[in-house]
């Protein structure tokens, strides 16, 4: 697998390598994308409901239904007192607003300041765990912002809307001197979703535009990040604290609760409603978890009973109150009531709403039809789904409405399981098969869509309450591990941190999951990987083994996007392995020069070139040994080994050497491809990349042309075969290619291979923003740069902007690694602006940094856009200027015994007989 594992990782610098300056071309603040047109929308419905957009986009699946729907933030009327009351769960559910809003007094200002300035579209992730009170505090704001006369606008995704907006609405921001959107349960949507509404004409006008995401898990963030930097959109994140306050605060916030519960009650001796014991307990940081106890203990009250003391059995005393609506219901079937469902079979329709989420109707019946015992044949399903409906209404043609606030679903989810424990509360002793079957795999293998949501929901109560993992939701991975991969990245990251989870189940777990890159499970795949190890190293003692989990970690952690976080574990596995090396060189050599080619890759992906350029020496010194004495088994480590040598000299600036290695590491993978294409063609192609790069920083472009398109061709099969596996390194050989027909004027050719570079890369970067945006930002540069050389003016600024957007976010993690790419990017813009002095300062000053600690591979590219800059200050009548400009970069040439010092010493004669003959005095320049 290691082997397999530097194969695979090599072009994750290859696309990262610096480009030739024909490729520079990006950024600063992006326009307004387009203003309101004038729009004629015909909407006809035939027998049906019809929903219309004015001013907006309107996004429909292929069975017609709304992507999602636009709707205004009016008022919603809560239900009836007597309803709210027969189903307390509805007095804890957000939307129907019941709690009066307090205190959370810091973000509310927050969110002001955010709303009141920065650049005109911002994106706002307001994200904590589940019961903190998001939804409550974005429902604050947008009063707030109503009253600040600010359009406010939801967006309530296709599946989880619960009713279709009706009458007609203008949801465009009209005279207001702002739009704001909220999207609840954002970090539930699919991604593809988002992208849809970010790209919603709505939100891309001259007018200020603010865009509120809310969702517990910050996990599918970065991703969303990437995309919104498409649409030039500034990007924050604001995280919802637990109350992190005292006994006699908490006590506070429990007594304004009970009030208002009393009020709806009719309860009037209110104060005689304590708190339970034990405010300090943990369990009650949570806004929910009090207003939960101020709801128990006032309907407690008001019936004569005794509430719970324990936090853990709030929850079944509400869902005991469920129950009990149930029973009502249907029992006034003797009357003539419609309820007819038995109240055991709607407490399993609720069980399996909080599995699955809201479903189609038709979807629905299928569902419940498939879980039907043999002496429940004879009930109409569709009756079962009405009567659920009469107490969770679902939206137009939609069923199994899921309980909420979702924490509640989570613990009815774990008190009909079976094995919890709390006395009063019966479970359903068929919850247990019901959710196996849910999981089951259809005919054809596959698992089913909503697969994703039942392990997080279930995942979610494990965290609380044992039995649901050790019951339940354990063994049902156990019997069939390759679930867990099925439901995705997030139900790993989910399941690997669960405390009472066994190192042995997630290791069943993680034997299902691919060894090689799957860009849909990296993520996943490396939370697991890292409960694992930290697992294992505690009882493996023996170097071999530990060296061999520190390798894997390492590896896992790289394809993840955690580049900073894979090196150390990479230095120890060197480590171990050069000193078992010593004692069994035949045994441990070998892996050695494994572990060596890896830290090399894992230097230089963090920007520590001098390091990785001598790991990939002893590396390749160590393999060549190796291959001299047995060609049949160590030629490929030789080979890969090269391969990273090559680059990382051209990393450290040393083109003569970059290119004498690669050459070599393309002629042994040439001889071997030929043997066996099937082995061997990707490492091919590997190195006809980095020696087209190469051929090209030394100006030879027919000859990197020629390497270029060879590569692409070899990378575009392997793509095609395998698209999860190869998709990356075709983009970045695409990237190749687009630089070598630029260097050889073939400008048409370029922008088409640019866009498709692009393409590439924002599908990669929406699976994994960590470990594509950089290369994303490349490809963008190249984009860019062919667009301002085709007169598309406008489309290159967008597309400068998005990569200088992109740039500084990756600075502020990692400036070693990403400030000669914003450098570039900065410059780029100002090559193409009038207005640009700024931004090209700005580069200049990052790239003199950088110039001055390493004059080797820095020097170069400063003098590079020194020239530039001096060609556009010409441009701009500003000859004085240019010529202090253009005088440091011939300085800088000539230092470096550089051939380009010819070129630019002619540039500078010319420009002094231009100055002289415009009587500008060269003694005062």
């Amino acid at each position: 697998m290691i082997a397999d594992e530097l194969r695979r990782s090599v072009m994750e610098l290859n696309s990262a390598m610096d480009a030739s300056d024909d490729q520079q071309k990006p950024l600063g603040d992006s326009p307004a994308i387009g203003s309101y047109p004038a729009v004629i929308q015909n909407v006809i419905a035939l027998g049906g409901f019809a929903y219309g957009v004015i001013n907006g986009d309107l996004h429909v699946h292929g069975d017609g239904r709304p992507v999602y729907t636009l709707e205004l933030g009016r008022p919603r009327e809560a239900p009836p007192v007597d309803r709210l009351l027969s189903l307390p769960s509805q007095l804890l559910d957000a939307r129907h607003e019941i709690m009066p809003f307090a205190g959370r007094v810091a973000e509310l200002e927050s969110l002001i300041n955010w709303r009141d300035s920065g650049p005109r579209l911002s994106v706002l992730f307001l994200h904590g765990p589940g019961g903190q009170g998001k939804t409550r505090i974005a429902a604050k704001f947008a009063e707030l912002s109503k009253e600040a006369e600010w359009r406010v606008v939801h967006a309530r995704h296709g599946g989880d809307r619960t009713s279709m907006p009706d009458g007609s609405q203008f949801v465009g921001p009209g005279e207001s001197p702002g739009l704001l959107l909220l999207v609840d349960y954002a970090d539930r949507w699919p991604h593809s979703h988002l992208e849809w509404l970010f790209r919603n004409r709505l939100l891309h006008t001259p007018v200020p535009t603010r865009v509120l995401l809310i969702g517990r898990s910050v996990h599918g963030w970065p991703a969303l990040q990437h995309a919104l930097t498409e649409v030039y959109a500034d990007t924050q994140d604001l995280v919802l604290p637990p109350l992190d306050r005292t006994v006699a605060e908490r006590q506070i916030t429990f007594e304004a609760a009970r009030d208002r519960y009393s009020d709806l009650y009719g309860v009037d001796r209110r104060d005689e409603i304590g708190p339970p014991s034990g405010l300090e307990d943990s369990s009650y940081e949570l806004v929910l978890s009090l207003h939960m106890a101020a709801l128990v203990a006032v309907d407690a009250y008001r019936h004569g009973v005794v509430p719970p003391s324990k936090p853990a059995h709030l929850s079944a005393y509400l869902l005991n109150r469920e129950h009990a609506h149930w029973f009502r219901l249907h029992g006034r079937v003797e009357h003539g009531g419609t309820f007819r469902t038995e109240p055991t079979l709607i407490a399993r329709t609720a069980f399996v709403a909080s599995l699955v989420g809201q479903q189609p109707k038709a979807s629905a019946v299928a569902l419940l039809t498939g879980l039907q015992s043999e002496e429940e044949r004879d009930t109409s399903v569709e009756q079962v789904l009405a009567d659920h409906a009469v107490c969770y209404p679902a939206g137009d043609g939609m069923a199994l409405e899921p309980l909420y606030p979702d924490r509640l679903a989570e613990d009815f989810l774990a008190l009909q399981l079976p094995g919890h424990g709390v006395t009063g509360y019966v479970s359903d002793p068929q919850a247990q098969a019901v959710t196996r079957l849910l999981l089951e795999r259809n005919p054809a293998g596959e698992y089913p869509a909503y697969a994703a949501r039942a392990i997080i929901f279930l995942a979610a109560a494990a965290d609380r309450w044992a039995h649901v993992g050790g019951m339940h939701l354990y063994p049902l991975i156990q019997a069939d591990p390759e679930l867990a991969a099925a439901a995705g990245s997030n139900a790993l990251v989910a399941l690997s941190s669960l405390r009472d989870i066994s190192e042995s189940t997630l290791a069943v777990v993680n034997s299902t999951l691919p060894a090689g890159r799957d860009l849909d499970l990296d993520v996943g795949h490396a939370a697991v990987t890292v409960r694992l190890t930290n697992y294992q190293l505690q009882y493996t003692l023996g170097s071999p083994e530990r060296a061999q989990l520190l390798a894997v970690l390492s590896y896992q952690l790289a394809k993840a996007g955690r580049a900073e976080e894979a090196v150390p574990p990479c230095q120890e596995a060197v480590r171990l392995r050069r000193l078992l090396a010593r004692w069994e060189p035949a045994s441990f050599e070998p892996v050695l020069g494994e572990s060596l080619t890896s830290l090399a890759l894992r230097l230089a992906a963090v920007g520590q070139r001098q390091a990785a350029l001598s790991a990939a020496r002893e590396s390749v010194e160590l393999h060549g040994r190796l291959a001299g004495a047995d060609p049949a088994n160590h030629e490929l480590g030789y080979a890969i080994a090269l391969c990273v040598l090559g680059m990382a000299w051209w990393e450290a600036g040393n083109d003569d050497e970059a290119l004498r290695v690669t050459l070599q590491h393309v002629e042994l993978c040439r001889r071997l491809a030929a043997a066996n294409p099937a082995m061997y063609e990707f490492d091919l192609a590997t190195g006809l990349t980095n020696l087209s790069q190469t051929l090209s920083a030394m100006r030879r472009f027919d000859e990197a042309h020629t390497a270029a398109a060879e590569a692409v061709e070899l990378f575009r099969g392997l793509a095609r075969e395998q698209p999860k596996v190869y998709e990356p390194d075709f983009a970045a050989s695409l990237v190749n290619l687009h630089l070598a027909l630029v260097s050889l004027d073939r400008h048409e050719e370029a922008l088409v291979v640019a866009r498709d570079a692009v393409k590439v890369y924002r599908r990669l970067s929406a699976i994994n923003a960590a470990m594509f945006e950089s290369p994303l930002v490349i490809a963008l540069d190249s984009l860019s740069s062919e667009l301002a050389r085709l007169g598309h003016d406008e489309e290159a600024i967008s597309a400068a902007a998005e990569a200088i957007a992109i740039c500084r976010r990756l600075v502020g993690r990692n400036p070693i690694r990403h400030e000669p790419d914003l450098a570039r990017a900065l410059g780029s813009y100002a090559d193409q602006m009038d207005d640009g002095h700024a931004a090209a300062e700005e580069a200049l000053t990052i790239l003199r940094r950088l110039a001055a600690v390493e004059p080797a591979r820095f020097g170069s590219e400063l003098a590079r856009a020194l020239e530039n800059r001096a060609r556009i200050l010409r441009k701009k009548g500003d000859l004085l200027l240019a010529h202090r400009v253009l005088v440091e970069a011939v300085a800088i040439y000539e230092a470096a015994h550089s051939t380009s010092v010819e070129r630019s010493t002619a540039d500078l004669t010319e420009l002094e007989d231009l100055m002289q003959a415009s009587g500008i005095d060269l003694q005062r320049a």
